[in-house]
């Protein structure tokens, strides 16, 4: 009998990751000065192990999450309590796309309320460009956002619900070129259907790409982060095996 095997995925190629953020690398986690990251100590900066150079920074305003040796699955992880939040340090890269899959690792404490793990936010500042959050009481996987900023916003969500307390993978592929929406739980698309009107992502960059949430305080993680990455594509379902693969591998996701 012969044995299949997985397709394999290189994270460092020019072609994967744009964004890959990863509290395991503790290299790339900084606490406050500059100075090298310790167990349970407020985050001050992430740097990205993608192709952009960008970086996470504390929002201005919002409290900073803490880095943990020993989150979940006995990985190093960020935690939320509800009024942290970090930002990308710059607004590009994310303009006139003909798709974006965004995954995030994480895992929340209950389902007391709606966790908002990551969203991206018009120039404005107004219109979630994408949403990806936990919803309150079921559990389920929810994805949305608008196009452009003149769209109405437009989500879909999983009818399945993760467990509390354990990690779990939120992966949304916002394929803007064919107007559809893809939600991949932990490996399994979950969702698929009509978002949008087909074409490019909006010319305008973005002003946040933010992990956590800075809006309604009774929406914001309370929860860790293990992983963010994202790829400037909207990949097949084929095409996400190999990436998916490689998270739930790396995270030890079930």
């Amino acid at each position: 009998m012969t044995r299949r095997r997985m397709p394999y995925f290189d994270p460092s190629s020019p072609t994967a990751f744009f964004y890959r953020f990863d509290p395991a690398d503790d290299s790339t986690v900084k606490g406050l000065g500059g100075a090298a990251i310790t167990d349970n100590a407020e985050v001050y900066e992430i740097a990205n192990l993608g192709t952009s150079s960008a970086k996470f920074v504390p929002e201005s305003g919002m409290g900073r999450p803490t880095w943990h040796a020993q989150g979940p699955n006995g990985l190093p992880a960020l935690r939320f309590e509800g009024s942290q939040a970090l930002r990308l340090d710059t607004t590009a890269g994310l303009t006139s796309l003909a798709g974006l899959t965004i995954l995030v690792v994480a895992c929340v404490d209950d389902f007391s309320r709606q966790h908002n793990l990551l969203t991206v936010s018009s120039a404005s500042g107004t219109a979630s460009r994408v949403l990806m959050f936990v919803s309150t009481t079921t559990g389920y996987l929810h994805a949305g956002g608008r196009r452009v900023d003149t769209d109405s916003f437009q989500q879909l969500n999983t009818a399945r619900a993760v467990a509390a307390g354990a990690p779990f993978i939120h992966t949304s592929s916002f394929d803007y070129a064919n107007g559809r929406l893809r939600i991949y739980q932990d490996g399994i698309k979950r969702a698929d259907g009509a978002w949008q009107t087909a074409g490019n992502s909006a010319a305008t960059a973005p002003q946040f790409l933010m992990a956590g949430d800075f809006s309604a305080p009774s929406q914001r993680l309370i929860g860790w982060i293990l992983g963010i990455y994202a790829i400037r594509s909207a990949p097949s379902a084929d095409d996400m095996v190999p990436v998916l693969h490689y998270v739930r591998t790396a995270k030890r996701v079930a």
